[in-house]
C-alpha cells in the first residue's frame, strides 16, 4: 500500500527540483550496464494503495508514527510523503528526531519507519545488493529474509559473464521489490562545486572524493 501511494515522479519534480529519478530497486542508473529500468513493480496507483489496505483489514486506513530527522530536507521529505499517504487514508504523524536517537531507535527497534539513504554505488551491485537484503547480509537491519532471493544473490555472485548475472539479478531484484522490506523512492545525483583554481578533480562512482590527483592554481 506504502509503495502504490507515493508518487515517485511528483518528488523527482518537486521536492528534489528534477535532480532525481524514480526508484525502484537499490541498483540506480549510476550503476551502467547493472541498472535494470524495467523493475517497476509498485508505480504510483492510489486505488491500488487503498485495495491493499483493505486486504490486510485496513479499509477505513490508520495512523502511524513517521521517525523524520529535524534537517529541513528530511522534514520537507517527510512532509510530502504525509501528504501523498493520507490520499489513501494513512496518517502519518510526524515525530522529529535528533540523529543519534533516529538511528538507535531503529537498531533497538523503538521505531521502524525511517527515511534513510546510502546505497552508495559499488563497482558491482552484489558488495550492496547483499550487505544490505540478503539474509545473511552484514547490514540487514530490516531483517529481510527471503531464500529464494538469497539463492539467486548467491548465485549471481558466482556468474561473471554480465549480460547473465544481470538476469539473475532482475529475478532477484524483481523478488525484493515485490516482498517491499522497504520502499525505494528516488535515486539522488551526487552534486559538486568546484572553484576554477581547483584542477583535476573527477567525481568517482562510489562518491568518495579522491584528493591524490588534486591541485590548486592559487
Amino acid at each position: 500500500a506504502f509503495a502504490y501511494a507515493i508518487d515517485r515522479e511528483t518528488l523527482v519534480k518537486t521536492h528534489y527540483n528534477g535532480f532525481a529519478e524514480p526508484a525502484h530497486s537499490p541498483v540506480g542508473s549510476a550503476y551502467g550496464q547493472w541498472y535494470d529500468p524495467t523493475i517497476s513493480v509498485y508505480n504510483y496507483d492510489p486505488q491500488k494503495a487503498r485495495k491493499k489496505l483493505a486486504e490486510a483489514g485496513y479499509s477505513k486506513g490508520f495512523s502511524y508514527v513517521q521517525p523524520c530527522r529535524p534537517r529541513v530536507e528530511d522534514t520537507q521529505l517527510c512532509e510530502a510523503l504525509q501528504s501523498m499517504l493520507a490520499d489513501v487514508g494513512i496518517k502519518a504523524d510526524i515525530q522529529l528526531y535528533d540523529n543519534v536517537t533516529y538511528w538507535a531507535d531503529f537498531e533497538t527497534k523503538k521505531q521502524d519507519g525511517p527515511l534513510s539513504s546510502g546505497y552508495s554505488p559499488r563497482g558491482d551491485p552484489h558488495l550492496n545488493v547483499q550487505r544490505f537484503f540478503h539474509s545473511k547480509g552484514a547490514s540487514n537491519s530490516l531483517g529481510y529474509s527471503n531464500p529464494e532471493f538469497d539463492r539467486l544473490i548467491d548465485e549471481a555472485g558466482t556468474v561473471y559473464d554480465v549480460a547473465k548475472a544481470k538476469e539473475v539479478y532482475h529475478k532477484a531484484l524483481t523478488i525484493l521489490e515485490e516482498d517491499a522490506p522497504e520502499v525505494f523512492l528516488v535515486y539522488e545525483p551526487a552534486l559538486y562545486v568546484i572553484r576554477n583554481y581547483v584542477h583535476d578533480f573527477a567525481p568517482v562512482f562510489d562518491r568518495v572524493i579522491r584528493l591524490r590527483d588534486l591541485w590548486l592554481s592559487k
